[in-house]
């Protein structure tokens, strides 16, 4: 039987805790992640979470219910005089040590009762069993609205300054921002940090073109004749190179032996008739124009190198010959018989219209390695 001083000190204790939780409970109860699942009713892996979410935390009220009515009793005991009785103390004792609250009463099976049993099991509690229940239940609470929180904070901090940059361009967010904002109501926990950054990296690109796009729809429109003009030239660079390739791809089949270079399409007739067609000002056709007007033009340019590679790639062979027959006269191996052969090889095949580049490769690598074995051999 507690003492009238531990019985002060128990009521002054348990006094704290009781408003230490009902404070706790009353914050947690304004937290962003418990009225986000409040306004809309989780799916997937949060509604998966939530359900057990929901009952720890209505037990966690449920407790401090119990709590405050079980203080509330020890104190009203503990008013009735300023030095309790025997009974009293008794009564407090229970009240506050031991297990006075029944909060269970269920039957028992008939298979397993004791038959001069009893028929029910009666469940009781007491104030340290809800102390270490609602601790114990607590942090995977908080941990589930701070998890939603979290999640959400970061999709409105990324999309905000997105949002601020079509806002200034008059455009609307991608489709791809409403299936996020979607996940992000009713499922947020089935999204990972690294889930939101990869989707805000693909609507910030997105973005980027679209505000792009709209930027230089803006500058066509405020500039139109300069900006037909430089469609102009576009075209007629486009010209320009579609003849050039075509005298490089001509050189390069006559001078080169290779499978048929690829003829591209001549884009540019078309393309000019189109531009032609425009007679108003209609920046989003010019736009449009232009961009078939540049894949037209790296198209060609795409074809130029293919054939001017193989013309650099004879020349490049000719300079290799060229320093080797240089480096053997340096050595006084300039007449070397079998060094003029291998040179008269590789300068035939080179002469030749079209020349073999496999076999000039393979001719000028000859003389290059018998120039090693001769210099090697006068050391």
């Amino acid at each position: 039987m507690l003492s009238t001083e531990e019985i002060d000190r128990e009521l002054d204790s348990r006094s704290r805790e009781v408003s230490a939780a009902s404070a706790t409970l009353m914050e947690l109860d304004a937290h962003p992640g418990l009225e986000h699942v409040r306004r809309y009713p989780p799916t997937g892996v949060t509604a998966q979470r939530w359900a057990t979410i929901e009952k720890a935390l209505a037990e966690l009220w449920a407790d401090l219910a119990r709590m405050t009515s079980i203080l509330e009793s020890a104190k009203a005991v503990r008013a009735r005089r300023s030095k309790p009785d025997e009974d009293d103390r008794a009564t407090l004792t229970r009240l506050l040590r031991g297990r006075p609250l029944e909060v269970t009463r269920e039957r028992i099976p008939l298979a397993q009762r004791v038959i001069t049993g009893p028929d029910e099991t009666v469940g009781y509690v007491g104030l340290d069993d809800m102390v270490d229940d609602m601790r114990a239940a607590y942090p995977a609470v908080a941990e589930f609205f701070d998890a939603v929180d979290r999640i959400n904070s970061l999709i409105v901090d990324r999309l905000g300054p997105l949002q601020q940059r079509l806002d200034d361009a008059g455009a609307v967010f991608p489709q791809e921002v409403g299936a996020l904002l979607a996940i992000s109501a009713t499922d947020p926990l089935s999204l990972t940090a690294d889930d939101v950054e990869k989707r805000i990296r693909v609507i910030a690109g997105d973005v980027e073109r679209r505000s792009g796009e709209l930027a230089e729809l803006a500058a066509l429109q405020a500039d139109w004749p300069g900006a037909w003009a430089d469609t102009a030239a576009q075209l007629d660079e486009l010209r320009a190179a579609v003849d050039a390739a075509a005298e490089v791809r001509a050189r390069a089949e006559h001078e080169v032996i290779s499978a048929p270079l690829p003829v591209p399409d001549d884009a540019e007739p078309g393309l000019r008739a189109q531009f032609a067609s425009i007679t108003a000002t209609d920046p989003a056709a010019l736009r449009s124009l232009r961009l078939r007007i540049g894949a037209a033009l790296q198209a060609v340019r795409d074809g130029d190198e293919l054939a001017q590679g193989l013309l650099d790639r004879r020349s490049e062979l000719k300079g290799r010959l060229t320093a080797y027959q240089a480096k053997a006269a340096r050595l006084d191996l300039g007449e070397d018989r079998d060094l003029l052969a291998c040179s008269r090889i590789a300068s035939g095949l080179l002469s030749r219209r079209p020349c073999d580049l496999r076999a000039v490769t393979r001719a000028v690598a000859d003389y290059q390695q018998l120039l090693v074995e001769r210099q090697g051999s006068t050391r």
